[in-house]
C-alpha cells in the first residue's frame, strides 16, 4: 500500500510521519441558547479528516524530491489526496497553505534539502450528519 498519493502520482521519496486530524465542524448557526441553562445548540456541518505529512529525499535523489516540492508550492485550488487511514487509505481533496524545509548542507554545486512538512487540509467534509 502507498503511504502518500498526491494528483494520483507517488513520489520517490521517504515518508516519515503521518499526522491525521479530525475536525468536527459547526456552522455559524450553532452556538449557547440563553434558555435551558445555556444548552448549546449544534448545526454540525460534518467531520473534516486532514493530515500533516513529512516527507524526506530518498538518499541522492535530489530531482524528486525537488519536484515533490514545486508541486506542492504550485497556487492551485486544490489537490487530490489519498492518505494512509486506518488500514486501508482515504481519498479527499486538500489544498496546501504552507510547507516548511531546511537546508541540511550544501556539497559543492548541490542543496540538500532537509525534511518537508505539509499540511493537507480538508475542501470538504468526509462525514456528514
Amino acid at each position: 500500500m502507498d503511504l502518500v498519493k498526491i494528483d494520483g502520482n507517488v513520489y520517490n521519496v521517504c515518508v516519515l510521519s503521518i499526522e491525521e486530524t479530525f475536525n468536527v465542524l459547526d456552522s455559524e448557526n450553532s452556538g449557547r441558547s440563553i434558555a435551558a441553562g445555556g444548552r448549546m445548540i449544534r448545526e454540525i456541518i460534518g467531520t473534516f479528516v486532514g493530515h500533516k505529512v513529512t516527507f524526506r529525499r530518498r538518499g541522492s535523489n535530489l530531482v524528486t524530491y525537488d519536484n515533490l516540492f514545486a508541486k506542492l508550492m504550485r497556487p492551485q485550488e486544490s489537490h487530490s489526496v489519498e492518505i494512509v487511514h486506518n488500514q486501508t487509505t482515504i481519498k479527499y481533496n486538500a489544498y496546501v497553505s504552507t510547507g516548511v524545509r531546511k537546508v541540511e548542507r550544501v556539497e559543492g554545486s548541490k542543496v540538500l534539502w532537509g525534511e518537508l512538512e505539509v499540511e493537507f487540509v480538508p475542501m470538504e467534509a468526509y462525514l456528514k450528519p
